[in-house]
């Protein structure tokens, strides 16, 4: 029976997907120029997505309800372009041994991480657990959410076009956002695959080539591909898929204005959804803008990344321009002031992967040594290198010289911006060299080239396999059900003036009451005005508790044994999990 409801609620969610996609691939069609049904497909979901984030955050504004009215309208416009202008696509041909070895891999990323969620309530992470409290505040208030009320008197900071998404998505089908949010990482997952190959076949001109590269990000990589559902990173993995498409659209060698226009779509939804990614692609197309404009053969890219990026400066100015006047208040915030693990060396390959890392770490030595001794006969474009090298440069700037110039000063190495995250985005371009090495070495074993990439295919699933261990970390349980289901029994039968008594970061979004630990990230301004949770908790306890603090109840979510003197149960779960009223003094 449960089985069957989960099926039934992820292949609703593959129907609203689906209508989420159909757009995408129509925009797809409209610039593909003649080249496939193929482009058309890999490229399409990660386009409507863009748009849908884009049109679901101007609705926000109005009601939340709004895009599932504006977003068929604009699903038939493009349908009668396109049946007006009907793209010149060459007919689809039978699948090559390439083709149906990237259908193969693309099925088992998407099937392997939908498994995983399964095993859960609610998706594992830290980062998860305030992505859904966001999630089912703009749900609850059916439009744009600007603070943490009423969990912390705070301001918000974090860019909410994924936690739309979700939104939608739950107002659409009904499902809470969790459910919505354990379909969505898995979702992207195999979008995010099929990316890769599309990008790599771009900048290598190599089919094969990008079979390899895709499978080894979507089987090998465990930061930036299978770690996303671990810790909870939606939003970074969708704002990586935009930075991806974007790329991809630089690689056009005779860019019109549809191409602008799309570039300007892709890069707002990119400020809509993560600040990170916004840092990075936007460093990355400043480093891109400047090569290209040293590069006389490059000038058609330079046009098109600063139409592409005024583009998105007109359509997005509502949002990103009050969005830009936050960064006076970094100051209150953590940004400047987070402590993160060292990256050694070799915790910077257990993050990849050992595998991962270990077949990127030969494919780059391997080209450079073919190209120093001038036989390098695979070139890669500038939109390769130069989102490798500034990824990798900031990488370096911040996990290891400002950590090492704030120890110096105060005495503590911060991490400012979260170095693993541009670790994270690294993984997306080691991927092209851990497909490349893979690729070169069939070239040298004499036998068929479609005999050859079976084998190379094949092997790189074994390696898969023998990556299993790090796939294991995804099914380590986390809350039990019966704890959810005295959680949400808080949230449906207590009053709002209650605070549960727990400190765990995903109590407050199963509840939607305060509790001692509100889930908010490092970019989150600290709460300055008010009683905090603890405060009241304080108060409420000691003997001459204030007026303010009286108004509060407190409960806890324990085992039934764990009820004292003067205690009430007001329910339990078969003695396992109960919601118990503390009346006492603690």
């Amino acid at each position: 029976m449960v089985r069957g409801a989960l099926l039934f609620h992820f292949g609703l969610l593959a129907l609203t997907a689906a209508a989420v996609v159909l757009p995408g691939m129509l925009v797809v069609a409209l610039l593909s120029r003649g080249r496939s049904y193929e482009e058309i497909l890999l490229r399409g979901p990660a386009v409507g997505f863009a748009a849908a984030v884009y049109l679901a955050l101007v609705s926000s504004y109005l009601h939340l309800a709004l895009f599932w009215a504006a977003w068929p309208l604009l699903a038939l416009a493009l349908f009668l372009i396109v049946w007006r202008i009907p793209p010149r696509l060459p007919w689809p041909a039978r699948l090559d041994v390439v083709g149906c070895w990237l259908v193969i891999v693309i099925a088992l990323v998407l099937v392997t991480r939908l498994l995983p969620t399964q095993w859960h309530v609610l998706p594992p992470g830290w980062d998860s657990t305030f992505h859904l409290l966001l999630a089912k505040k703009i749900l609850t208030t059916q439009g744009m959410i600007y603070d943490w009320l009423p969990f912390e008197a705070a301001g918000l900071n974090y860019p909410v076009g994924s936690h739309l998404l979700i939104a939608e998505f739950s107002l659409a089908t009904g499902l809470p956002p969790h459910t919505v949010f354990k379909f969505l990482v898995p979702l992207f997952g195999a979008i995010t695959t099929a990316q890769i190959f599309v990008f790599t076949l771009r900048v290598s001109g190599h089919r094969e080539l990008a079979l390899y590269a895709a499978a080894s990000y979507g089987l090998l990589a465990v930061l930036g591909s299978i770690d996303y559902y671990r810790w909870g990173g939606l939003p970074n993995l969708i704002g990586m898929s935009f930075f991806l498409e974007c790329l991809i659209v630089s690689t056009e060698r005779r860019p019109g204005m549809r191409d602008v226009a799309l570039f300007g779509l892709l890069f707002t939804a990119i400020f809509f959804t993560h600040h990170h990614v916004m840092v990075t692609a936007g460093l990355t197309f400043a480093a891109m803008f400047v090569v290209c404009l040293l590069r006389r053969e490059e000038h058609a890219r330079t046009r098109l990344i600063l139409g592409g990026l005024l583009t998105s400066l007109a359509i997005g100015c509502f949002y990103i321009v009050p969005y830009a006047l936050k960064a006076t208040g970094l100051g209150d915030t953590s940004i400047f002031r987070f402590e993160e693990t060292f990256i050694s060396f070799d915790s910077f390959r257990h993050g990849l992967g050992h595998i991962f890392s270990s077949l990127a770490a030969l494919g780059l030595a391997t080209w450079f040594a073919l190209w120093g001794l001038r036989r390098q006969d695979v070139r890669f474009d500038l939109a390769l290198w130069v989102p490798l090298v500034t990824i990798a440069s900031l990488f370096v700037i911040f996990a290891y010289a400002v950590r090492a110039i704030t120890l110096s000063l105060y005495g503590t190495a911060y991490a400012v911006f979260t170095p693993s995250r541009f670790q994270t985005d690294l993984v997306y371009f080691l991927a092209v060299f851990a497909g490349y090495i893979v690729f070169a070495a069939r070239r040298r074993v004499p036998i068929p080239v479609s005999a050859g990439v079976s084998v190379a295919s094949l092997a790189l699933l074994y390696l898969a396999f023998e990556n299993r261990e790090r796939w294991n970390v995804l099914y380590e349980p986390n809350m039990p059900y019966e704890r959810y289901m005295a959680l949400d029994w808080i949230s449906k039968k207590t009053p709002p003036n209650t605070i549960v008594l727990s400190n765990d970061p995903a109590a407050a979004y199963v509840s939607w009451r305060r509790t001692l630990n509100t889930p908010m990230p490092i970019s989150e301004p600290r709460p300055k005005r008010g009683l905090t949770s603890k405060d009241i908790v304080r108060l409420r306890t000691s003997k001459d508790a204030s007026a303010e603090a009286r108004t509060w109840q407190l409960v806890a979510v324990a085992p039934l044994s764990t009820a004292g003197p003067g205690d009430e149960v007001l329910w339990a779960n078969f003695e396992r999990e109960a919601v118990i009223l503390k009346k006492r003094a603690q």
